[in-house]
């Protein structure tokens, strides 16, 4: 079973929010007390327990507001709160939840929040730990329930129930029947239920729906099917007009070609005769040009058009050889004109170093004399402010130490102050409380002897009353009334027998008239149906006549033909499946040779589209091949921008190639940078021009990836196609034979069939007949039988009115009777209740005298006390004041040193800045200098100025030499080149005269190959005969257009019968035609199916509503026992036998759109009258019979957990009542004291504590001097 082992509680209502202010309570089995005063926070402990397990804030704080510590208290604005509970589930492991809360307040309305919740399961046998954080509530909350092994509510309503809520049995009907269903758990069943029930209207809603749609579906079935009746004739008719169509075009077709050849022959000549006249034209056009270029040419070649082709070639060497000599001398001289101008620069580059190497000699000199006594004076200075500062800290460090000292000793004098105060404070608050607790007990000696007289006083009076009312007199008056009653009761019975006796003779007399009409009417009808069916019955028997057992004999005779009927329905039913089979094969062989044409075509028609024609593979391979190529190209392109600019840097930085360690000069470097900066920049661009064509490559890769399925798949429909051709062909020849078959078998059972429906026709009659006959039979024999008993019958004399007159006058006696025993009854009850309250009110007085006994007992005690603690004060003040006298010439030597050290730093701190300033103004001169010309100063420490001078004026002589030389060269190769343009102008004369007489050799030649083509052409033209050709041409020509004609004709018909079949497509691929069939039987499978759903959900609900019921009716039976048996265990009053909750079903279970709602009421019986308990019980009575109904549904529910709290369970009960209830603890906790049970008892009666047993520690809650809880330990 779960128990609670251990809770602690921060910052809620009363308890503090300090680290210190934890408090904790460690629940031991079978009992856990926890006492204090009224407001100290015992329910507190309850509704963290109860927070801790289900998360649920009290009723009334504002929503959690008031359930965390008042930040106002501590003028702060928000206030935290924490509630850590121990458990250990029902399997033995243990689970702890630490819950936090915050509430804040910003404005007017404070905000309360609950923050993020951790709970740690511990295995019991591993001794794993497992921690989890919860942001959701709910998860905790569930993890908790699941822990405890109980539901929530029973949590909230039955263990752990609040005071306020405490007697929730007797609310309102309507609220107790939501702390059932949720005690019960039946809320989700109940959903569930009326889920089922909406399920099951939704579904016949939808069934009647779908019902009208199957005849709408079956009358456009049947349309559909005149449709497609009308669609197969006209395609006959429309195939008889294509093959005469196709008849007709076969006779065209020779007439056609022979008309082409025709045609074809005139053409030629046609093109023959343009082709003369094209040659005529070509010739005239190349004697033209051959005399153009005769007068061109000044030197005819006398060779060969091969040998001048070899003159010309030879001819463009020599030429060309000329023209790159001239190009060569042309670069040469360009370099050295280049050549020239570098020296020059070199010569005024050498001129401008040497001055500038003069002008740094002489700066050089001047500031190297002014940084060195700068930095002379900066050294000293530095020196002495160093030595100063040391001095000065030195100093301080002495005065802060006599500090410290002087400190430590007025703290601990002030601590000291404090301590003797607090402790002060103490002594004079409990010397106050114990001085009250003085005064209070003088008072309650008096009121002690008041007490005993009021005692002795209700002693006499219950005495007097006890012999004033003669009970045991009353009660054995009462004993004889009520056994006269008894007497009258059994009289009057008797007198009602022999009534009831008389009153049935008289009805059989009745009885018997009516029977002996009911025969003769039965007798008339029997006829007449008889007659009805007589030629019907002949017909059926041929050979015998039927008088009786009508129904039997037809039944007999219909089951002979219904099994002759069913030999040969399975005949039908066999033949009539081999021929849907083979319809339903051929449809689906036909199907499936369509749908494999179709995607024989759709492939090769993909695979066509995506390769042009190309081999699958091929193209495939390709492609990659491409990918990865560009692939490659793309991270080269990405990598480039890197390495190219690990190269600009390493080149500016270095000035050399870091590839060959060439050395660069500036401008070798900006040029290097310049074009890698332009390939950088142009690299985007490309990137970007590759990724596009990587997009798409691969777009075209996994298209073609997509396409290799089919290509596969395209090989086995081409081996399939024939297979499936041949299979069809088979089908339909079994389709034929299995049609003539069925049509045989149909006719064979037609003359059975009519008889089986004669039967039908008149077999209700026959039914009839048979009840009838039975009838008749069963009545006349009951006539007999009545007669028989009227004939015995033998008369009392007595008259059955004398007999009621004598009914009534017993009747009179009998009420009369009882009203005088319920009378006197009331008077005895009366009379015991004022006794009880007599007894139940000197009860209270005695233990009033008791409580007060014993504080009188501890006086002399108490007045001690006080005079010790006035000892102690005055001890405590004596050595406060001697404190107090120590401590102020500590502060005043505290203070002087403070200001003497505080003068000594100030001054110090004067003449450490002047010097400081000082030294800051070096520094800043000395900075001034080297940042101005601390780069000139570098560069000319580095330089060698004399012997740089000497060596720049021996290079300027060298260089001039050099150029002196490159002048003469550049003027003998500029004459050269003049002379080599002069001779190449001669050559291009020469070699236009040898070209135009090429071309004239080649005219010469192309004009005698036209001359023998025209002879040719014109010997053709010759041979054939234009006329007859042309005669037979205009015959054939006559001939067709007559066919022509005629088929003309025919396509007319074809066009007008294709409309028309044109148009029953379309009407057929209607929605509501094109699937009609299909849509008929799927419509109606799902009516099917719909009423077996609807059914199904029916027997559902029926099983969950019929266990919830059982289960209903088991915990009510078994709560109301153990409620019965703890009334009577401790109730002592006598005016309710017993309590018990009565439940009443509405009665609606069986309707289909309601389900079963039980309500509840919890009533009370006296004399096994029971009546509601709610509003007439006392307050007593009331908080009793909410308490006996909890630990009811605790035993019958709590299986798992064994945990049971009690808050102030003694609120309004008397002291008979409080002590049997405490017995009745007592016995439970016994019972249970050997297991994991575990009871929690929260109460302020003390006395209702010293008289529980089983414990030896309880816990005491009181309020601190500053206002909080706290919880202590006791022992007993």
């Amino acid at each position: 079973m779960s128990t609670i082992n251990k809770l602690e509680i921060r910052g809620i209502r009363s308890f503090g929010v300090d680290r210190a202010d934890v408090q904790q309570i460690n629940f031991r089995p079978p009992l856990t007390l926890i006492v204090g005063q009224n407001g100290c926070g015992k329910t507190t402990v309850i509704e963290c327990v109860k927070y801790g397990l289900t998360g649920e804030v009290p009723p009334g704080t504002n929503r959690g507001a008031g359930f965390v510590h008042d930040p106002k208290i501590f003028n702060t604005l928000e206030s935290l709160g924490q509630v850590k509970l121990m458990v250990k589930d029902f399997t033995g492991n243990t689970v702890t939840a630490i819950r936090s809360m915050k509430i804040t307040h910003k404005g007017k309305i404070p905000k309360f929040e609950t923050m993020d919740s951790t709970i740690t399961m511990e295995n019991a046998n591993t001794k794993e730990k497992i921690t989890m954080t919860r942001s959701r509530v709910a998860d905790i909350n569930n993890e908790m329930c699941d822990a405890m092994g109980v539901l929530k509510a029973i949590l909230n309503n039955v263990i752990f129930c609040h005071q306020e809520d405490s007697c929730w049995p007797l609310e309102e009907p309507k609220e107790l029947k939501k702390k059932f269903d949720a005690i019960f758990g039946t809320s989700e069943y109940n959903r569930v239920i009326d889920k089922l029930i909406k399920m099951s209207k939704e579904m016949n809603d939808k069934l009647k729906d779908k019902l009208a749609d199957v005849k709408v579906l079956q009358n456009i079935k049947s349309h559909a099917e005149t449709k497609q009746l009308h669609l197969g004739n006209g395609e006959q008719k429309l195939s008889k007009l294509h093959e005469n169509v196709s008849e007709l075009e076969s006779d065209i077709k020779p007439i056609q070609q022979k008309l082409e050849q025709l045609e074809l022959v005139e053409r030629q000549y046609s093109s023959l005769l343009a082709k003369k006249i094209e040659l005529g034209s070509k010739i005239k056009g190349k004697q033209e040009q051959s005399q153009q270029l005769k007068s061109k040419i000044k030197k005819l070649f006398e060779g060969s058009l091969p040998e001048l082709e070899v003159e010309i070639k030879m001819f463009q060497q020599t030429s060309a050889s000329k023209h790159s000599e001239l190009e060569e001398d042309e670069s040469e001289l360009h370099r050295m004109k280049s050549q020239d101008r570098s020296l020059q620069n070199k010569l005024q580059s050498l001129e401008g170093q040497k001055i500038e190497f003069a002008e740094k000699q002489k700066r050089w000199n001047v500031l190297d004399s002014a940084l060195g006594s700068i930095r002379n004076a900066l050294h000293k200075q530095d020196v002495d402010l160093k030595s100063k500062t040391k001095a000065f800290d030195e100093e301080d460090v002495r005065a802060q130490k006599n500090i410290d000292n002087l400190r430590e000793t007025k703290a601990t004098l002030e601590s000291d102050c404090i301590s003797k105060r607090k402790q002060i404070d103490q002594l004079t608050r409990e010397k106050l409380q114990t001085s009250r607790e003085v005064a209070e007990i003088e008072r309650s000696a008096e009121t002690l002897k008041r007490l005993i007289d009021e005692i002795n006083r209700l002693e006499q009076e219950y005495e007097t009353q006890v012999a004033a009312a003669n009970l045991p007199a009353m009660r054995k008056d009462l004993g004889e009334r009520k056994k006269f009653r008894d007497q009258l009761q059994t009289e009057l019975d008797r007198l009602e027998e022999r009534i009831s006796s008389l009153d049935e003779m008289a009805i059989k007399e009745q009885e018997l008239t009516l029977k002996e009409q009911q025969c003769t009417s039965r007798e008339t009808e029997l006829r007449r149906l008889r007659n009805k069916h007589a030629d019907s019955l002949r017909r059926l028997f041929p050979d015998r006549t039927i008088e009786s057992n009508y129904k039997s004999n037809l039944q007999t005779l219909f089951d002979d033909l219904q099994k002759e009927v069913k030999i040969v329905n399975e005949k039908i039913r066999r033949a009539q499946a081999i021929v849907t089979e083979m319809e339903t094969t051929r449809k689906s062989k036909k199907a499936q040779l369509e749908r494999l044409e179709r995607d024989l075509s759709d492939a090769e028609e993909k695979i066509y589209s995506a390769c042009r024609g190309n081999a699958y593979e091929d193209v495939l391979a390709k492609l990659n091949d491409k990918i990865l190529k560009n692939n490659m190209e793309h991270g080269e392109a990405r990598s480039a921008v890197v390495l190219y600019r690990k190269f600009i840097a390493s080149i500016e930085n270095e000035s050399c190639c870091p590839v060959c360690d060439k050395g660069l000069e500036r401008a070798e470097v900006h040029d290097v940078r310049s074009k890698l900066s332009d390939e950088i920049r142009k690299l985007p661009e490309r990137i970007e021009t590759l990724e596009r064509s990587l997009a798409k490559d691969r777009g075209d890769y996994e298209k073609l990836l997509a396409l290799k399925p089919i290509s596969e798949r395209l090989e086995k429909q081409k081996q399939e196609l024939p297979l499936l051709e041949q299979q069809l062909q088979d089908t339909e020849k079994q389709l034929i034979t299995a049609s003539d078959e069925l049509e045989e078998h149909q006719l064979a059972i037609s003359e059975p069939t009519a008889n089986m429906q004669l039967i039908n026709t008149i077999v209700g009659d026959m039914s009839i007949l048979d009840k009838l006959g039975i009838e008749l039979e069963r009545m006349k024999h009951g006539v007999d039988e009545l007669r028989s008993q009227l004939g015995t019958r033998i008369s009392e004399g007595v008259s059955i009115e004398s007999l009621k007159a004598e009914r009534g006058t017993l009747r009179t006696k009998l009420k009369a009777e009882r009203n005088d025993v319920d009378k006197l009854q009331n008077t005895i009850d009366t009379k015991t209740e004022k006794l009880n309250k007599l007894q139940s009110r000197n009860n209270q007085m005695k233990s009033k005298k008791l409580v007060l006994q014993d504080s009188v007992q501890s006086l002399d005690q108490k007045r001690a006390n006080v005079s010790e603690l006035g000892v102690k004060i005055t001890t405590m003040n004596g050595e406060l004041q001697n404190a107090e006298q120590q401590l102020d010439p500590v502060k005043v030597q505290l203070q002087k040193e403070l200001e003497q050290k505080q003068r000594t730093k100030e001054q110090n701190n004067r003449e450490l800045q002047k010097m400081r300033k000082t030294l800051d103004g070096l520094r800043w001169e000395e900075t001034e200098i080297v940042r101005k010309l601390g780069g000139d100063l570098v560069e000319l420490a580095t330089l060698n100025l004399s012997a740089e001078l000497s060596r720049l004026q021996a290079k300027k002589e060298q260089v001039q030499q050099e150029q002196d030389q490159l002048k003469r060269t550049m003027e003998c190769k500029a004459n050269g080149i003049e002379a080599l343009r002069k001779n190449i102008a001669n050559q291009h004369l020469q070699e236009r005269d040898l070209i135009d007489n090429r071309d004239l050799k080649r005219l010469i030649r192309e004009t005698t190959d036209l001359e023998s083509e025209l002879a040719e052409l014109l010997e053709n033209m010759g041979k054939m005969e234009v006329g007859s050709v042309q005669k037979e041409r205009n015959q054939l020509i006559d001939l067709r257009d007559g066919l022509q004609v005629r088929r003309s004709e025919l396509k007319g018909q074809m066009g007008e019968l294709q409309h028309q079949l044109n148009e029953l497509r379309k009407e057929l691929d209607r929605t509501e035609y094109r699937n009609a069939a299909r849509n008929y039987v799927t419509t109606l499978s799902e009516t099917v199916v719909q009423r077996k759903i609807i059914s199904d959900i029916k027997k559902y609900r029926d099983a969950l509503e019929s266990a919830l019921r059982e289960y209903h009716t088991e915990k009510m039976h078994e709560i109301n026992r153990t409620i019965f048996s703890l009334w009577r265990d401790i109730y002592r009053g006598n005016d309710i036998d017993y309590i018990r909750i009565n439940t009443m079903d509405d009665g609606v279970a069986e309707r289909s759109d309601r389900r079963r709602l039980y309500t509840y009421g919890v009533v009370q019986a006296k004399n096994d009258v029971e009546i509601d308990m709610r509003g007439r019980c006392s307050a007593g009575q009331k908080v009793l019979a909410s308490l006996i109904i909890r630990l009811a549904l605790a035993e019958t529910f709590c299986s798992n957990c064994g945990v049971m709290a009690l808050d102030e369970p003694t609120t309004n009960l008397d002291r008979d009542n409080i002590d049997s209830l405490c017995e009745s603890l007592r016995r439970i906790v016994s019972e249970r004291e050997g297991g994991h049970f575990q009871l929690i008892v929260i109460t302020h009666d003390e006395e209702f504590v010293t008289k529980l047993e089983k414990f030896e520690n309880y816990y005491r809650i009181s309020r601190d001097r500053e206002g909080k809880s706290v919880i202590k330990e006791e022992h007993l």
